[in-house]
C-alpha cells in the first residue's frame, strides 16, 4: 500500500526543483524529504529522478508519474471543496419520517422556513406514526413523540422538547367516581381510548386510573 502522501511530496519536489526547496515551502528538513521519497521509489520498483552531488533530473518515467500526481492532489483538492460547499450551504435532500400530528403542529412550519433559508435543500416528510427502520428504509431522521424512559438504540437520539399532558374529565363523570369511591367506567374507556392503536401502542402512552384515584394526574412527553 502506497502512501499518497509521498506521491504529492514528489509532485512538490518536481514543482520547486528540489529537496530543500520543497522541504522550506512544506516546513520539512531536507534530508526527510529525500528519504520520503527514496521509500517512494522503493515501493514503486523505479527510479523516479536522476540524482548527483549538485541537482538531479526527472527520469522520462517520473514524469509520467508527476502528471499523475497533480492530478490525485487536483482530485483531493476537488474533494475537500465538496465538503467545504456543503459546510458553507447545505446541499441536498433530507427525508424525514415524522406523525402527522406533530407535522401540522410544528415540523411542517418549520421545515418550510428551513428550505426558504436554504433553498437547495429539500426535505421530504413522511406522514406516519410507525416506527420505521431509520438505515434500511433511507431516512436521515425520524421525529417520534415517546414518554421516556427512550429505548436504547445505535442511532444517535435527542430529546427537541417536552410537552405535558393532564388526564381531565367531566364534572359528572368526577362525580359518578366519588360516589363509587374509584374510578368510574367512563374514565376507564376514555383511558384506553387513549393508548392508541395496535401499531402505534407508545403515542400517548398507556393512562392507569386505579381504584380511589381521581383525574388528576400528569405526565411529560418527549419527542
Amino acid at each position: 500500500m502506497y502512501d499518497l502522501n509521498d506521491f504529492r511530496l514528489f509532485a512538490f519536489v518536481v514543482d520547486e526543483g528540489g529537496f530543500a526547496a520543497a522541504g522550506r515551502r512544506l516546513g520539512l528538513t531536507r534530508s526527510f524529504v529525500s528519504r520520503r521519497i527514496q521509500l517512494l521509489e522503493d515501493a514503486l520498483g523505479m527510479r523516479l529522478l536522476q540524482r548527483s552531488t549538485r541537482n538531479f533530473q526527472v527520469s522520462e518515467l517520473g514524469q509520467q508519474f508527476y502528471q499523475h500526481c497533480l492530478s490525485m492532489i487536483a482530485e483531493a483538492e476537488a474533494a475537500a471543496a465538496v465538503i467545504e460547499i456543503q459546510r458553507s450551504e447545505p446541499v441536498g435532500t433530507l427525508r424525514i419520517s415524522c406523525p402527522s400530528s406533530l407535522i401540522q403542529y410544528q415540523i411542517a412550519g418549520m421545515a418550510a422556513r428551513y428550505m426558504r433559508k436554504y433553498p437547495k435543500v429539500t426535505i421530504i416528510l413522511e406522514s406516519t406514526s410507525r416506527r420505521v427502520d431509520v438505515l434500511r428504509e433511507g431516512f436521515d431522521m425520524a421525529i417520534r413523540m415517546r414518554f421516556p424512559p427512550l429505548e436504547d438504540s445505535d442511532l444517535i437520539v435527542r430529546r427537541f422538547e417536552t410537552d405535558e399532558q393532564y388526564l381531565v374529565a367531566s364534572p359528572g363523570c368526577v362525580q359518578d367516581a366519588h360516589a363509587e369511591g374509584c374510578a368510574s367506567p367512563s374514565i376507564s374507556r376514555a383511558c384506553r381510548a387513549c393508548r392508541g392503536t395496535p401499531t402505534t401502542p407508545a403515542i400517548f402512552g398507556i393512562w392507569s386510573v386505579p381504584r380511589g384515584v381521581m383525574p388528576a394526574s400528569r405526565s411529560s412527553r418527549g419527542f
